[in-house]
């Protein structure tokens, strides 16, 4: 499963505005055609985007990762609603002249946090769900949905901070009916995402109006349960039921898709005997498999987090997921294999946690 784009862009792109220039979209079709051509006959499934929400809330939105632009309430939207219009036009690129030779998959990669009500009250129901929205409806309903388009609670909210905020229209570009019907059902049926936490939603008061914020249109605050353990990772914590409820959302939001859980894992600081990296996978798999024997959702497909330790973007080397220890002081990068890489061989060899 090969993602054509994994957050980075050639610098003289980068340099345009990357995805807040929608001249990237003919350069990104250009660019996948040339790679469906010259490696298609091999690869069977590729993914256009990884985890577009990141990429553009962090990197547009935030300065956390690069490109590091810091325009939130404005960079996010407009990196996202580019790549959701580039995807989509690789799918069509894809089906319109080479799937029936090479009969390949087109598929996004997705992610998200499941976000569990902090009380049982309206209040923080509907906070629970304003957050599931704004931070995986935004990228998965123009795709997924039977009406296309964002969600209607995303457009809503900052269709009204923006006007309360003295704008004339939205900060949110809007598609037109045109785009909606283009971008609509350009998923070949596989939900593909990444989740790694859970965290409790709760509803909070409206900010004061002034400079616009992501978090200022989702206005939910989130956070964790102390008795959840932790990882090393501070803003993950170790929450298996999430990830059923995540997937049984999915199948309830989106008319039951396959689901592939592209990456699932736990950060450490690189112990060899890392039992609690095997107890994090076995609770999880369990919580999966509950929800496929249980509840009928269609999860076929589970990679881990990783094969080796490896470069975690602002964290580098300093967070470690790997099966297989890296010594990063060798200029040989010589691996070793840790106590989860000979439980995830019996877990590959038994098919079960």
């Amino acid at each position: 499963m090969i993602t054509l784009i994994h957050f980075d862009l050639p610098q003289v792109l980068q340099d345009l505005g990357g995805f807040t220039n929608t001249l990237i979209i003919k350069y990104f079709v250009k660019y996948a055609k040339f790679v469906f051509e010259n490696f298609g006959d091999r690869v069977k499934t590729w993914t256009t985007f990884n985890e577009p929400h990141i990429y553009c809330l962090m990197g547009y939105g935030q300065d956390s990762l690069a490109p590091a632009y810091s325009l939130s309430g404005i960079g996010e939207y407009i990196c996202s609603h580019n790549v959701l219009k580039a995807h989509a036009a690789i799918y069509h690129l894809y089906n319109d002249t080479f799937r029936e030779k090479q009969h390949g998959k087109i598929i996004i990669n997705l992610d998200s946090a499941w976000f569990e009500p902090a009380s049982n009250s309206k209040d923080d129901i509907e906070a629970s769900d304003r957050a599931l929205q704004f931070e995986l409806g935004f990228h998965a309903h123009p795709i997924f949905s039977k009406t296309g388009d964002y969600p209607s609670i995303v457009k809503k909210r900052i269709a009204e901070r923006s006007a309360q905020e003295g704008l004339e229209e939205s900060r949110l570009p809007l598609f037109t009916q045109k785009e909606i019907e283009y971008i609509r059902g350009t998923h070949d049926n596989i939900f593909c995402i990444a989740h790694y936490t859970t965290k409790l939603a709760t509803t909070k008061a409206e900010d004061p109006i002034g400079s616009p914020s992501f978090e200022k249109d989702m206005n939910v605050h989130s956070y964790f349960d102390p008795s959840w353990p932790p990882t090393a990772f501070p803003v993950f914590r170790i929450v298996p039921w999430g990830i059923k409820k995540l997937v049984m959302w999915i199948k309830q939001q989106y008319d039951n898709p396959i689901i592939y859980i592209s990456e699932n894992g736990l950060a450490d600081n690189g112990e060899l005997k890392d039992q609690e990296r095997i107890k994090f996978h076995k609770s999880y798999l369990t919580a999966l498999l509950e929800a496929v024997n249980k509840h009928g959702v269609r999860v076929k497909r589970y990679s881990a987090w990783s094969f080796m330790d490896s470069f975690e973007w602002s964290t580098g080397y300093t967070l470690k997921y790997g099966f297989y220890h890296v010594d990063f002081n060798d200029s040989n990068r010589t691996r070793k294999a840790k106590a989860s890489a000979y439980y995830y061989k019996g877990v590959i060899s038994t098919r079960k946690p």
